[in-house]
């Protein structure tokens, strides 16, 4: 189950084209205007051949590497006369040349041959790149039902995307979930949520603890010439993807702070965050790495936190906030129920997690609460135990 979209967004500025040679264009045009003149016959390209150019001119940018496929004319039955050929065939070779000006003022800085990784990387992102987005506002229903059935206890969060989704869905617009802050214990699966949201959808997505070390640096990526250089995870997402709406989950906010490399060179996490998350910021975002602009806005951010009063302000006042509880009995129950069967799990091993769950959460012989991550080692431990061969 997914959500479908051939919608499309530029997002490397200055503009970065394919690399496509003159007769990979001729035959991308042709098909064009083969297609236009059997569904458009009385059209202008039709009566006029001279006008072509000017169409082209109005049409170049949509008309991608990608959308070969869908032009839907057989090349050696387009129907074209001589002279159509002939201007065709002129035309792609203006379009070569201005692609190739335009790439060497985008990636100029990326010519030598050290660098060659980084430009094939980058045309990657060349012309448009698709965006996923829901169909209707009734696969906006399914695919919420599908994550609620998955993840019940997540209800309040579940609830806020099915909204979100419903809103693009009316307003014809690509997928954008949150941000949201999921404010929780630990151990009650919000960042499993999260990954069964780009599930769900159908979209990519990537996790980046917001406590480990210089983990600005892997948000937002590093200058080259340092000694760890790289791209940030959500651009790497996006360039490994070709999809332009990855969902980026980040773990423990509440644990982010400024730290400092070897050299005594600081990095701010909020201040990487911030820039990619504030719609406007992110839609002029430069790549340290590549040295660039991106288009970032299209993301889907959730953060996760266990104690929302140590996420910085500036962050908390970005986000929509969803406040989760511990899971009762009867949840963590359901849950081992249905990992049970996804692990292959005898009724009887499921039996036997099931009555430790309810004798663990009842007898009050814990010290702590009881979590997702208690009941999937109870259930590692059945695995194994139900696993081991007879002794006789």
């Amino acid at each position: 189950m997914s959500a479908k979209s051939r919608k499309k967004v530029r997002l490397l500025h200055p503009p970065v084209y394919p690399e496509s040679g003159v007769d990979g264009i001729c035959n991308r045009l042709s098909r064009h205007l083969a297609r236009l003149r059997s569904e458009e016959p009385d059209s202008i390209v039709q009566t006029d051949p001279d006008e072509l150019d000017a169409y082209v001119d109005d049409h170049e940018a949509g008309m991608d590497e990608a959308d070969i496929d869908d032009l839907g004319a057989d090349e050696d039955d387009l129907g074209l006369g001589p002279r159509d050929i002939q201007r065709i065939r002129h035309r792609a070779k203006r379009i070569v040349a201005r692609r190739k000006t335009a790439n060497r003022k985008s990636l100029g800085h990326l010519a030598s041959n050290r660098d060659k990784r980084a430009r094939t990387a980058l045309l990657q992102l060349a012309g448009m790149v698709p965006v996923k987005a829901v169909a209707d506002e009734a696969k906006a229903d399914v695919l919420a039902a599908s994550l609620h059935a998955e993840f019940p206890w997540m209800g309040a969060a579940t609830t806020v995307v099915w909204h979100a989704l419903r809103r693009g869905a009316r307003a014809g617009r690509p997928i954008s979930v949150g941000p949201l802050l999921l404010h929780g214990p630990a151990g009650i699966g919000k960042t499993a949520w999260a990954h069964g949201l780009s599930k769900v959808l159908d979209l990519p997505h990537c996790v980046i603890d917001a406590g480990q070390g210089l983990s600005s640096m892997i948000l937002a990526g590093t200058e080259r010439g340092w000694s760890d250089q790289q791209p940030g995870r959500p651009l790497q997402t996006v360039i490994s993807s070709r999809i332009a709406n990855p969902v980026i989950v980040v773990e423990e906010v509440d644990k982010a702070c400024v730290t400092r490399s070897t050299s005594g060179v600081s990095f701010n996490f909020q201040s990487a965050l911030l820039g990619l998350m504030e719609p406007g910021s992110a839609r002029r975002w430069q790549c340290p790495y590549y040295r660039i602009g991106v288009d970032m806005s299209h993301l889907s951010w959730v953060l996760t936190a266990n104690d929302v009063g140590l996420v910085p302000e500036p962050v908390r006042s970005r986000c929509e906030i969803v406040w989760l509880g511990d899971l009762s009995l009867e949840e963590l129950s359901s849950f081992a129920e249905r990992q049970a069967i996804r692990l292959g799990l005898s009724a009887e091993a499921a039996d036997a997690v099931r009555e430790a769950i309810e004798r663990t959460a009842t007898t009050g012989c814990r010290q702590r609460r009881l979590s997702l991550r208690d009941v999937s080692r109870m259930l590692g431990r059945a695995e194994e135990m139900f696993a081991r061969p007879i002794m006789h």
